[in-house]
């Protein structure tokens, strides 16, 4: 019985660690904004501190992001950012080049990967594409989409983000208790 109780809390941690994140899915900036408690305008640039973009087509114009994403069902252009975020979206246009394949994305939460359920279609013309998760985020990648050809090219600006909220450390309530307990303490030895 014992074991028991101790197996226990290892077997709820594991439970809770299986959680899978949920995403919503916006093409409208201003319902994007509504629902995020804070959005932030991202710069796109090689030299940003804020976001990380890396790929092999990856190119910066005046803070417009030019990609290429070819076929080979492996991630294409990573995302990163330098802080958690809960959500992330910009104006996608896949248009200029000519129809493609679309773009899937996939994000990145801790050690597992979720492939949002939407794509983004190839005869996307600078339209709004946001995605807010319940479970905060760094990195995520884009990869070709289901269309029918093998490349999509696309340009993304206007890009916001959604920090995740900075948590306090688990202990700072353990210490506040500590502290007001050695205070009740203190006040009764003073009055004895």
């Amino acid at each position: 019985m014992k074991h028991l109780f101790l197996a226990a809390p290892l077997i709820l941690a594991a439970a809770v660690s299986a959680q899978a994140a949920t995403f919503t899915i916006f093409d409208d900036q201003d319902a994007f904004a509504a629902q995020a408690s804070n959005v932030t305008p991202v710069e796109l640039s090689a030299d940003s501190s804020v976001l990380t973009i890396t790929g092999a087509d990856v190119r910066f114009n005046d803070g417009v992001l030019r990609d290429r994403i070819n076929l080979n069902d492996a991630p294409d252009t990573v995302f990163t950012f330098n802080q958690a975020v809960l959500g992330f979206g910009g104006l996608f246009d896949l248009s200029p080049f000519g129809a493609g394949a679309g773009i899937s994305l996939t994000v990145t939460v801790g050690d597992a990967s979720f492939a949002l359920a939407e794509t983004i279609a190839p005869e996307t013309a600078g339209s709004f594409f946001g995605f807010l998760s319940d479970t905060a985020f760094t990195s995520f990648s884009l990869s070709e989409g289901t269309g029918g050809l093998p490349v999509e090219t696309y340009e993304l600006s206007n890009v916001v983000s959604a920090p995740a909220p900075i948590p306090l450390p688990a202990s700072l309530p353990l210490l506040a208790a500590a502290l007001g307990a050695f205070a009740v303490l203190h006040r009764r030895q003073g009055r004895a």
